[in-house]
């Protein structure tokens, strides 16, 4: 478990522990009411956290996704993990300098369009198999990467739908995906 996962969970356990020093018979039956409504009854609890996620959608609550996505980090059914280049450099063994990369400005659709460029080469050289758009249990990424040896590994370049990751981090096993943010800073989910 990463660090930041570790302090996240030491953090609300400690605000936990603040909230029930209280002793308020409210706060105690709000706690009991979320942790009942997601035991098995008439709907089973997979229904109903589907059936909260809907809500979510609806409601488009970004937080309660983004929630559900920690659940998973911080259950160890979803690895996660920041990787950063050293200073000055990119990931990609300086490709982006090298395909004047540097001269396009951040998070238009050109900038998109040659961060993949970038990555496909960047894999090309290492003979990977590379498919633009795979299909997902959901969506599509931008880019997977195939190879006998190791696993999928699917790459969304800048922006993506919270609702397409949770969803695919759920049931897509033995995957990795790579969030792209920068030319020098992305983060790994290994399911």
């Amino acid at each position: 478990m990463s660090e930041k996962v570790q302090k996240f969970k030491e953090e609300r356990e400690k605000l936990n522990d603040l909230i029930f020093s209280y002793d308020n018979l409210n706060i105690k039956r709000f706690f009991s009411l979320d942790n009942a409504v997601y035991r098995d009854g008439a709907l089973d609890a997979k229904t109903k956290e589907l059936l909260g996620l809907v809500a979510s959608l609806v409601l488009k609550c970004d937080d309660c996704i983004l929630r559900k996505i920690a659940i998973l980090i911080i259950s160890g059914k979803v690895g996660a993990t920041e990787i950063r280049a050293e200073e000055n450099k990119d990931l990609w063994n300086n490709l982006t300098e090298n395909m004047n990369f540097k001269k396009t400005s951040r998070h238009g659709e050109e900038w998109h369009r040659k961060m993949m460029d970038v990555i496909y080469e960047y894999f090309k050289l290492q003979n990977y198999k590379i498919v633009f758009e795979p299909i997902l249990n959901y969506g599509r990424a931008d880019l997977g990467v195939y190879s006998k040896l190791n696993k999928t590994l699917y790459i969304e370049v800048d922006t993506v739908s919270l609702f397409k990751l949770w969803y695919n981090f759920s049931t897509m096993k033995n995957a990795t995906f790579l969030i792209i943010l920068s030319e020098n800073k992305v983060i790994e989910f290994n399911t």
